[in-house]
């Protein structure tokens, strides 16, 4: 697991990464724990891979807000947590999906119940599914398929996040979709299978992906396919926890 602390207070981001290497070898847990404060490295902090990123809100000059929007956009699945001096940011972070916050001065009584949760959600969301491709058989991470598509009797799945930008597997969509639906998939098209958590828009034209690709959408069951993407979208949000 790769671990991703951005907070400008470097003590204290040096205080949490010792904390989260006590409590993962606690858990006989391995992880890479990288710390970033400098107000540069964090304009391009999209940009570090990472699995689960703890987040300072309210770093003076940088708005911890919209750079938890951009790390959102560049790595839809990667696991959030604030970490502030205040909740009056806790409506804000329905919008970024995160996971819970973490108040400073509650961090080592609080720490280990939030490890815990992020740990649950880091199992459930990169839960693998083993599909045929060629003559072998292939994990996939279902967050890494942002959508699959029929070409010429072929289902080909679109990925970020691999070393592949497609690959294709022998399934039929409808088995496809009866696999990834629980996973937050929504058939949005005869052809098309979407990832929800990479949906940018969805209207009666078409499906944005956050990646600007363009899907068609079935325009006879559209207002059903956006109730079902709303009803998921509130699912998520609800989900977020705060302590």
């Amino acid at each position: 697991m790769n671990f991703l602390i951005c907070d400008d207070e470097l003590e204290f981001a040096l205080h949490l990464k010792e904390r989260l290497e006590m409590l993962m070898g606690n858990l006989h847990q391995t992880a890479n724990i990288q710390c970033v404060c400098d107000e540069n490295e964090m304009k391009t902090v999209e940009k570090i891979p990472c699995d689960i990123i703890f987040l300072d809100i309210d770093m003076g000059e940088i708005n911890g807000l919209e750079l938890a929007k951009k790390i959102r956009r560049a790595q839809p699945d990667v696991i959030l947590v604030f970490v502030t001096h205040y909740l009056a940011y806790s409506l804000e972070g329905y919008e970024v999906k995160a996971l819970r916050y973490l108040l400073k001065s509650n961090l080592d009584e609080k720490l280990p119940e939030c490890l815990q949760a992020v740990l649950a959600a880091y199992q459930k969301e990169r839960r693998m599914v083993r599909l045929s491709s060629g003559s072998e058989e292939v994990d996939f991470m279902p967050a890494h398929i942002t959508y699959a598509e029929t070409q010429n009797r072929h289902l080909l799945l679109h990925l970020v996040h691999d070393e592949r930008d497609t690959c294709d597997v022998k399934m039929t969509m409808n088995a496809l979709e009866e696999l990834l639906s629980c996973r937050g998939f929504l058939r949005i098209h005869q052809s098309f299978l979407v990832n929800m958590a990479h949906i940018k828009m969805i209207k009666s034209t078409g499906v944005r992906l956050t990646d600007d690709t363009q899907l068609p959408i079935s325009a006879r069951n559209y207002s059903k396919l956006k109730q079902e993407y709303l009803r998921w979208r509130g699912m998520k949000r609800w989900n977020m926890q705060s302590i």
